[in-house]
């Protein structure tokens, strides 16, 4: 009994910092999706104000559609990168929930 008890506090310990280094994982890839989501923004406005340039200046309407196209490939690069920052942020959430979960039930059984 005394070598389960031993063997679960260490299952505990294990399972905290697990726990605390999936929080601190899921703290950066919410981090960097907000920063891809700045990014995608940021490069939405830069294609409006490309566009709105290139009716105005018909000499730079090739240039401006270059640059559109390697904006929207950019663009969807970002929020492919940015689905996957979100996939993985849920996954960590998930993830630390069943942490949460078996160290309250540890926490129950070390009380019974």
């Amino acid at each position: 009994l005394k070598r389960s008890a031993q063997e679960a506090e260490e299952l505990k310990g294990m399972l905290e910092r697990e726990r605390r280094l999936n929080q601190e994982k899921l703290r950066e890839m919410e981090a960097a999706a907000g920063l891809l989501r700045k990014k995608v923004e940021g490069l939405e406005g830069a294609r409006s104000r490309l566009e709105e340039e290139s009716r105005r200046k018909d000499k730079a309407a090739d240039a401006a559609e270059d640059m559109r196209l390697a904006w929207d490939n950019e663009k969807r690069e970002l929020n492919g990168r940015l689905r996957d920052a979100e996939r993985l942020a849920l996954a960590l959430r998930q993830r630390v929930e069943e942490l949460e979960l078996t160290r309250e039930r540890l926490e129950h059984e070390k009380e019974a």
